[in-house]
């Protein structure tokens, strides 16, 4: 069944000779604001969710507005690192309040595109889109796991743990597609795939980070 998240990534890709241009670094644009300290907390660019830091949430809808108007087809959200565990460890304990935060995530990236495109739809550009971000099970580590795929799970283990925040950006009408990102470790991979089985309406971009040698 055609959906419009699905119409919208068939439009960008149906041009072979088009290159999609997905947005760029985002904590580095967040800091140039300097009300913005994105290191004293392991949720990085995810702790701008936060209700305490709702007086910053602007910055996070300029940067995604700013790529827009740049050339970007594609925002990726603010939730690479965001997760539950990482959640309850800024006190975020209830499942209904963390729901809440990864919405909020795709509210603002949908937000700015909206905005971005009263400016664009003049220049017969393809609407662009936003990319829920599932940064891999080490991003929400903060040890620098990402990097190494070093996590001692299997890939029960691996599925358990992204279950919910899969299940919950694939049911979010806002969310064009997921973006899994920096997936270290190939047991992490077939956790995503098993999940892609399971969520057969998920739309997914599964992103690999290689090792050298």
């Amino acid at each position: 069944m055609s959906t419009p998240a699905l119409t919208g990534l068939q439009q960008l890709l149906a041009d072979k000779s088009r290159v999609v241009v997905l947005d760029g670094g985002f904590a580095t644009e967040l800091e140039k604001d300097p009300r913005v300290d994105l290191s004293a907390s392991s949720l990085w660019s995810g702790s701008l969710l936060l209700d305490q830091n709702q007086h910053l949430q602007d910055v996070v809808v300029n940067a995604h507005t700013n790529y827009f108007l740049a050339g970007a087809d594609v925002a990726t959200t603010v939730s690479y690192q965001a997760s539950v565990d990482g959640f309850k460890r800024e006190g975020v304990t209830a499942l209904e309040d963390v729901e809440k935060l990864f919405a909020k995530s795709i509210d603002l990236g949908a937000q700015a595109r909206d905005a971005a495109w009263n400016e664009l739809q003049q220049s017969k550009r393809i609407k662009p889109l936003v990319g829920a971000s599932i940064g891999c099970y080490g991003a929400a580590l903060a040890d620098g796991s990402e990097y190494r795929g070093d996590y001692g799970k299997t890939k029960n283990e691996l599925v358990a743990w992204h279950k919910h925040r899969f299940a919950f950006f694939t049911s979010y009408a806002p969310a064009d597609f997921l973006i899994c990102e920096t997936i270290p470790c190939l047991v992490e991979v077939e956790a995503f795939v098993d999940l892609l089985n399971e969520f057969p309406t998920a739309h997914a971009i599964v992103a690999v980070a290689c090792h050298n040698g």
